[in-house]
C-alpha cells in the first residue's frame, strides 16, 4: 500500500539508484587504461553456424549484438526477443542443470568478466577499447535459463539526437549537454521500480575526473534545474525542470547521468478547510465499509482529499497544517497514543518508507501518518481500506454471438479472472484478454487492484481471445502517447492496425501480440465473425 510520501521516495531512490549502480541492462565503466579491454572492433565467427545454434539464429544475434554470437547452450522450449531498432537479444528455455551451471564459464572464456555491480553474480560484460561494451544477465531457474545480451555503442559526441527520438516513450526530449568527454554511451530502458522508461548517459575519457560530477550539477542549475529539497532530506540529490528528474554521480571511472520524467498529475488539488473533515471523511468510510472509529485531531488549517493511489488503492488524505515544527511533531506522539487507546496495532519499524502504520482492532482500517517539518509543517494521515482477496471469476465464452460485439472495460475488476505477477486475465463470458510477462523485466498486476487504464510494457505479451472467430478489436487507449502508435510498433503479423482498431488478416480463435513500447488500455471491443 502506497502513500504520497512514499511514492516520492521510491522514486527518487529509483533514479538514485540508476545513477549509481547503472540501470537494470546497462554498466558504467572506467578508462581505458583501468579496463581489461577486449581488442577493437566486433567479434565475428568465420561461420555463424560454427556455436551450433544454426545460421538463422546466429544472424539474429549478430545482427542484434554488433556481431557477437553468444556461446551455444542446448535448449528446448525456446523463446527468443530481438529488436531492429535496439541492440539486444534475449533466448531463453529449458536446458540442463550441468549444462546452466557451466554457462558462465563459457562467457568467460570469450572475454567476458563478472560485473562488478553484479548483486546475484549473474551480470557480465565485456568492454571495447572505444568504450562501447557488451551486457549479459543470466536468470536461471533449476531446468531454465534466460540470456539477455545488449551491445552499448559508444559515442563520439553529446547524444542529442537519440534522446530527442526516444522522447515518445521517456517524456524527455534533450538534457544539458555535457561536453569534454572521448565517448557517451546513451541508454533507454524500463526502470524496474517505476516501471517507466528513463535514459542514461555515460561519459568517459581522460578529461573526465570526480569533479566532472560537481561541474555538470553547475550546469544543470544554470540551465534553470532546481535542487529537491524534500528529497535532499532523504539523501537524494535530485534536480528537477519541467517534470524532469536528472542525478549525476562518479561511478567506475566515469560520469554516469540518469533522467526520468513524471507526468502531471490529474489528481485533483487538495481541498482546504478550516475544520477537520469529518463528514467528508465518515462518507469516506461508509463507501468503503470502514467500521473503525478514525480518530480526529487538531490543527490550525486542514487540506483533504480522496482517490486512488498509483496501484489502484482507495485512499482518504487530510494534512494538518501548524506554525512550528514542534506542535506537528508533538500531534504525532500524541495521535499514537490516541490509537493506540482505541485499540489499534501500530508499526513504525519501516517510518522512512510508510510513516507510522496503524491497523484497527477490526480489520476495516489502516492507517499511515507523520510529521513533516518542511517550510510549512504538517501532520498527514492517510486512511485506507483493510485488503481483501479480490473475488476471481470463471473464464466462460458462452455469451460470444456471431456477427455481434462484447466489450471488456477496465473500470473496476469485475471481469477479472486471474491476477498475479505473471499473468493477469480478464473474461466477460464472451472473450478474454490476458497480459503475460514473457520476456520483460516487469511484472504484471499487483497484490491489490488493476484499476483503468491497464498498463501493458514492452516485452509484455497481450492475447484476446474467444471460442468463436474474431474479426476485429477496438481499443479504447489512455491518451496518444501510449496508444496506437505505440500499439503498432509492434510486430502484428497478418493483422492491419488503423487507427484503434485492429482487423485481422484472417478471422480467428486468438491473437498474440508482443508489445514493442508500452500501451494504457481502458475498454476492448471485439467484433466476432458472422
Amino acid at each position: 500500500m502506497n502513500s504520497i510520501k512514499r511514492l516520492l521516495v521510491l522514486s527518487a531512490f529509483s533514479l538514485c539508484l540508476a545513477a549509481c549502480n547503472g540501470n537494470s541492462s546497462s554498466q558504467a565503466y572506467g578508462s581505458s587504461e583501468e579496463m581489461s579491454a577486449t581488442t577493437e572492433g566486433s567479434t565475428h565467427y568465420d561461420s555463424v553456424e560454427g556455436r551450433g545454434w544454426g545460421e538463422e539464429l546466429s544472424l539474429k544475434m549478430a545482427n542484434a549484438l554488433n556481431g557477437y554470437v553468444l556461446p551455444f547452450i542446448e535448449l528446448t522450449e525456446v523463446d527468443t526477443q530481438d529488436s531492429e531498432v535496439e541492440e539486444y537479444f534475449v533466448i531463453a528455455g529449458a536446458s540442463s542443470v550441468e549444462a546452466i551451471a557451466v554457462y558462465p564459464d563459457a562467457l568467460l572464456a570469450d572475454g567476458f568478466t563478472l560485473s562488478e555491480d553484479s548483486q546475484y553474480g549473474n551480470e557480465y560484460v565485456r568492454v571495447q577499447e572505444n568504450y562501447s561494451y557488451w551486457y549479459i544477465s543470466l536468470e536461471t531457474q533449476e531446468q531454465y535459463i534466460s540470456i539477455s545480451a545488449s551491445y552499448y555503442r559508444a559515442l563520439p559526441s553529446w547524444p542529442s539526437e537519440e534522446i530527442l527520438a526516444d522522447e515518445e516513450r521517456t517524456g524527455i526530449s534533450s538534457l544539458p549537454e555535457f561536453a569534454g568527454a572521448e565517448a557517451y554511451i546513451y541508454s533507454c530502458y524500463i526502470n524496474s521500480y517505476t516501471e517507466a522508461y528513463e535514459i542514461s548517459v555515460e561519459c568517459y575519457g581522460k578529461d573526465v575526473t570526480e569533479a566532472s560530477v560537481i561541474a555538470y550539477k553547475t550546469t544543470l542549475t544554470e540551465a534553470g534545474y532546481e535542487l529537491d529539497e524534500f528529497l535532499a532530506e532523504f539523501g537524494y540529490e535530485i534536480y528537477v525542470k519541467d517534470n524532469v528528474s536528472v542525478t549525476a554521480d562518479w561511478y567506475n571511472g566515469g560520469l554516469y547521468i540518469a533522467a526520468s520524467y513524471t507526468e502531471e498529475s490529474s489528481e485533483e488539488e487538495m481541498i482546504p478547510s478550516e475544520t477537520f473533515p469529518d463528514e467528508a471523511l465518515a462518507t469516506f468510510c461508509e463507501e468503503n465499509a470502514i467500521t473503525a472509529e478514525i480518530p480526529s485531531f487538531t490543527a490550525n488549517q486542514y487540506e483533504y482529499i480522496s482517490g486512488y493511489d498509483e496501484e489502484g488503492y482507495v485512499f482518504f488524505a487530510v494534512n494538518g497544517i501548524f506554525e512550528t515544527k514542534e506542535e506537528a511533531e508533538a500531534l504525532e506522539t500524541s495521535y499514537t497514543a490516541t490509537l493506540t487507546e482505541a485499540g489499534y496495532t501500530i508499526d513504525d519499524s519501516e517510518y522512512e518508507t510508510y510513516g507510522i502504520v496503524a491497523y484497527s482492532a477490526d480489520d476495516s482500517a489502516q492507517l499511515q501518518y507523520w510529521f513533516d517539518d518542511a517550510e510549512v509543517p504538517t501532520f498527514s494521515l492517510y486512511v485506507y481500506p483493510a485488503e481483501e482477496e479480490i473475488p476471481m471469476g470463471e473464464e466462460t465464452f458462452d455469451d460470444a454471438v456471431a456477427g455481434g460485439t462484447s466489450v471488456i472495460s477496465f473500470e473496476d475488476q469485475s471481469s477479472m479472472v486471474t491476477l498475479s505477477e505473471e499473468l493477469c486475465v480478464w473474461n466477460n463470458g464472451a472473450f478474454s484478454f490476458s497480459v503475460d510477462q514473457h520476456l520483460s523485466e516487469i511484472i504484471v498486476g499487483n497484490t491489490g487492484a488493476f484499476f483503468a487504464p491497464v498498463r501493458c510494457y514492452a516485452s509484455q505479451e497481450i492475447s484476446i481471445y474467444s471460442e468463436i472467430d474474431i474479426e476485429k478489436i477496438e481499443f479504447e487507449f489512455d491518451g496518444s502517447k501510449y496508444g496506437a502508435s505505440a500499439l503498432g510498433a509492434s510486430d502484428l503479423g497478418a493483422a492491419k492496425l488503423e487507427g484503434n482498431t485492429l482487423t485481422l488478416g484472417v478471422p480467428g480463435k486468438k491473437i498474440d501480440i508482443v508489445l514493442a513500447k508500452q500501451i494504457r488500455i481502458k475498454t476492448i471491443t471485439v467484433t466476432f465473425a458472422a
